[in-house]
């Protein structure tokens, strides 16, 4: 029995929860036998849909948008360690690093092949706790194998632990879609993600809003949810811009809107973000912050347009210059983003998978 382990399942719509679906589904179609264990409650169902054959164990209880009190994390390791005594787990995946610190606790000299995927760059302690790096580094000394999401990743961690990296990325099962550019194309622009401080919502709200003041043709969509939506909607109210910059709840085939012509990502911090992959295989222009992780991975060696994020008004422009490319510029981009999605099926990237499994 393979393992896979996530904070939740429910109600989120984004990279962690979508991966591992993928994964999970992908490896019951070829003979594994699947377990999901997550921290969600007993009545929640999935956002993304899962084979009918995977089991879900679910050890959630209490609200979990509040941190969980010592005797809470201490309830649920006993309750992992009485799920992975009942079923003969061979390894577990575990997808956030504090569901794998968790799981290591619980499987402690059970002989299983723990292995933690860290979903994000090492550029995300730069923003939080540098004391939790270090706790991390310290039950990453347990693990089976330690997954990143890109190669250039693997040098940021300490050298006692680069023996056990690997690095796999995440792939779509999307059908490409070649939508080259024309004269006449729409200029709706668009955020996908979380209402977050990592996503650094307010400063592309702020971009987006200086863009409306410079050109009156540009059009704004943010999809998605989080704890900052409310906020989002009081600046765009101020602005005098609501008819041009809409919030809208979260659509899992976004990408499938042929309006869109451009998808726009200055997160502070990211590991792989998919909806850039969703975008290369749709044929959606993307723009992204040069400083980011992840985001220029993905958007270097002509596939996206890596931009500088120190000051929204002069951002403004840069994303203006770039929607106004001409259309030979854009469609340089658009092949080159293809070609990288072409490569990153869940064919091509699920045998990386299953190497850790034997």
């Amino acid at each position: 029995m393979v393992v896979l382990a996530c904070r939740n399942l429910s109600g989120v719509v984004g990279g962690v929860e979508r991966m591992l679906t993928n994964v999970a589904n992908n490896l019951v179609k070829r003979g594994y036998s699947v377990l999901i264990i997550t921290w969600d409650t007993l009545d929640t169902p999935p956002v993304y849909q899962l084979d009918d054959r995977i089991i879900w164990e679910k050890v959630g209880f209490g609200d979990l948008t509040v941190k969980s009190t010592v005797i809470q994390r201490l309830r649920r390791i006993l309750m992992l360690r009485k799920i992975i005594n009942k079923y003969r787990v061979s390894h577990c995946l575990c997808f956030q690093l504090g569901t794998y610190n968790s799981i290591v606790t619980a499987s402690f000299f059970k002989n299983i092949k723990v292995v933690a995927l860290e979903r994000n760059s090492l550029q995300r302690f730069s923003y939080t706790s540098k004391e939790l790096l270090w706790l991390n580094y310290g039950f990453m000394l347990f693990a089976h194998k330690i997954v990143v999401q890109f190669g250039s990743y693997i040098k940021d961690y300490p050298a006692a632990l680069r023996s056990k990296i690997i690095a796999i990325p995440n792939f779509h099962d999307l059908k490409i879609v070649d939508r080259s550019l024309k004269e006449s194309h729409s200029k709706k622009v668009v955020y996908v993600g979380r209402f977050s401080y990592q996503k650094n919502i307010i400063f592309t709200l702020m971009t987006f809003i200086e863009c409306c003041k410079i050109d009156e043709l540009v059009n704004f969509e943010f999809i998605g949810k989080g704890g900052m939506k409310e906020e989002m909607i009081d600046i765009v109210r101020k602005s005098g811009f609501e008819a041009r910059i809409q919030i809208c709840d979260p659509r899992t085939r976004w990408y499938e809107d042929k309006e869109i012509d451009v998808l726009c990502l200055f997160s502070l911090w990211e590991g792989f973000p998919n909806v850039i992959l969703e975008a290369f295989a749709s044929s959606i222009l993307c723009i992204g912050s040069v400083k980011t992780k992840g985001i220029k991975d993905l958007l270097s060696n002509g596939r996206g347009v890596l931009v500088e994020t120190n000051s929204s008004k002069l951002l403004a422009v840069e994303v203006l210059e770039a929607i106004n490319n001409d259309i030979e510029k854009k469609n340089t981009f658009l092949v080159n983003a293809r070609r990288y999605s072409d490569a990153h099926r869940h064919s091509d990237i699920i045998p990386e998978w299953e190497s850790i499994l034997n």
